[in-house]
């Protein structure tokens, strides 16, 4: 027996309620779209803006909400409320993240404002949760020691060591990323692209130096008798390649260095912790960026050769609130160093 398909017609009625919700989607995301296009973001500042406002569209549009295909000029200021509650209780998001999303919802209402897409700010009153005040996650001397030595025991340990060298001189993970072969001068680097334009020189101590020249030279040495595309040692080439099967020869990507410190020398500095009886924190990318900007402004303090302004001038920060972490945190240390020095020089004059 032969089934005839069943036909479901819409009536006009339908078929126009349908085009009206589709219309007044494309428009919102539109709207999204144009936003992000305008702030000109860097790529991982995108992603975490798109995602803090699809977060409150996804909560619109959930069942038997009341809020389901609305358009931004009906968004209210009690409707926010009831998303910061939603965020705070039902996800229970910490309060930095919470703080985040409602401050890009803030920023996007002030673009929609500003635009004349919206006549009433529903954002303008939304109060934001207080959140912890940041610290600084710097690596312990017996960490960094552990991380080089994954290093150079993991695959590629040439490019490891340097890629981790680098890291230890503050650069971020996406400035890593963008670097060219061309950047490198023998005794600095070149930032040319950055977060929020904060491009500069990085001068590097001579073991960070030597780890870049000795990569180098191997990936030189990998080009002899080798036809293989994108490991040239020229200067518009990318300083760091990736040797993974899906993008071997191409720059190494954000996440793809992401992967290298957090699993790969994560996993083999975790056993070398091991051994010794010890554990080591997470290690991430980033991590190298606080360990830079604290030693700067320890050895500052302790050899009267740096001060603050400097230090920032070589993190390329440019608020001195976010930088202010790593001077608390140099406090500490120097403060700790300073009872234990007092603590044995007591001890010597007993003996004495």
């Amino acid at each position: 027996m032969c089934l005839s398909p069943v036909v479901t017609t819409l009536s006009p009625t339908q078929s126009s309620l349908r085009a009206s919700t589709n219309r007044v989607l494309s428009l919102r995301d539109d709207a999204i779209a144009e936003f992000l296009q305008a702030k000109n973001l860097a790529p991982k500042s995108e992603k975490a803006y798109r995602l803090d406002l699809s977060r409150f569209t996804r909560w619109c549009d959930l069942p038997g909400s009341p809020y389901q295909q609305q358009p931004w000029r009906e968004v209210s200021a009690r409707q926010l409320r009831h998303f910061k509650t939603y965020l705070q209780q039902e996800l229970q998001l910490s309060a930095g993240t919470v703080r985040r999303t409602l401050s890009t919802l803030k920023q996007f209402f002030d673009w929609l404002q500003d635009h004349k897409y919206i006549q009433t700010h529903p954002a303008r009153t939304l109060e934001l949760p207080e959140a912890s005040e940041p610290t600084a996650k710097d690596l312990s001397a017996e960490e960094i020691e552990w991380l080089y030595r994954a290093a150079t025991l993991s695959k590629l340990a040439e490019r490891n060591t340097a890629i981790v060298s680098v890291l230890l001189h503050g650069l971020r993970a996406e400035e890593i990323c963008n670097l060219d072969v061309a950047d490198f001068d023998g005794v600095r680097l070149h930032i040319r692209k950055a977060k929020r334009g904060s491009v500069g020189t990085v001068p590097l101590k001579p073991q960070a130096q030597q780890h870049l020249q000795m990569y180098l030279e191997w990936r030189q040495s990998q080009t002899e008798g080798s036809r293989a595309a994108g490991i040239e040692i020229e200067s518009d080439r990318p300083l760091f390649i990736s040797y993974s099967p899906r993008n071997r020869h191409q720059r190494l990507g954000y996440d793809g260095l992401y992967k290298l410190v957090s699993k790969e020398l994560q996993a083999i500095a975790q056993e070398l912790a091991q051994a010794e009886g010890k554990e080591v924190s997470h290690l991430h990318p980033h991590r190298g960026r606080h360990t830079f900007a604290t030693s700067l402004v320890v050895d500052g303090m302790r050899y009267k050769t740096m001060d603050s302004r400097l230090a920032m001038k070589l993190t390329r920060h440019r608020s001195a609130h976010s930088f202010d972490r790593y001077v608390k945190r140099a406090d500490e240390l120097l403060a700790e160093a300073a009872i234990f020095e007092t603590e044995a020089l007591k001890q010597a004059e007993t003996e004495t």
